[in-house]
């Protein structure tokens, strides 16, 4: 896997399905990492994502219905620009 260049964060939205790609997704995951993004989980209660709690998430959102995962989006969007901002006027 080669480096990312299409966005400069990373979000796992963490489920059953995204489970089934483990090998493939942890790929993704070292890559962010090693390219110091910053990291955002989004994960199905319930689901065991053990192998991926080791990485270095910014923040960690955990999710029921619809309007839970909509929230941590919206919550993501928000930390992002705050993100950006701190980069760009930071200390």
């Amino acid at each position: 896997m080669g480096e990312s260049k299409t966005c400069n964060f990373f979000v796992a939205v963490i489920t059953d399905k995204f489970l089934a790609r483990t090998k493939e997704y942890l790929g993704h995951c070292f890559n962010a990492e090693k390219e110091n993004k910053p990291m955002y989980a989004v994960v199905k209660n319930g689901v065991n994502w053990d192998d991926f709690k080791p990485f270095s998430w910014r923040n960690i959102y955990f999710f029921d219905t619809e309007k839970e995962y909509d929230i941590a989006w919206k919550e993501i969007k928000k930390d992002i620009k705050f993100y950006k901002l701190v980069q760009t006027y930071g200390p």
